[in-house]
């Protein structure tokens, strides 16, 4: 059985094509300041790729992290700084 999302999509289709137009994609609409559905494929695989790209930017931005030696240094205790 077929996903009505599916029905729906191929019956817009089909209508554009008898009315001589073509249907503009979610991501059209979306770019043209219109109402569109954000469930559409193509425009997750392109929220999908924009989280992987600000995943490894957040990651390059970062501070090193800290070894072991200097995770207890004298900057987490004030106080061993003054002996």
């Amino acid at each position: 059985m077929k996903a009505p999302e599916d029905v729906g999509l191929r019956y817009a289709e089909a209508s554009s094509r008898r009315r001589g137009t073509m249907e503009q994609t979610q991501k059209q609409k979306m770019l043209a300041g219109q109402l569109y559905h954000a469930n559409d494929p193509e425009i997750q695989a392109d929220q999908q790729t924009a989280k992987a790209w600000m995943v490894r930017y957040n990651a390059a931005l970062a501070p090193p992290p800290m070894s072991a030696a200097n995770c207890c240094g004298s900057a987490w205790r004030p106080w061993a700084m003054a002996r």
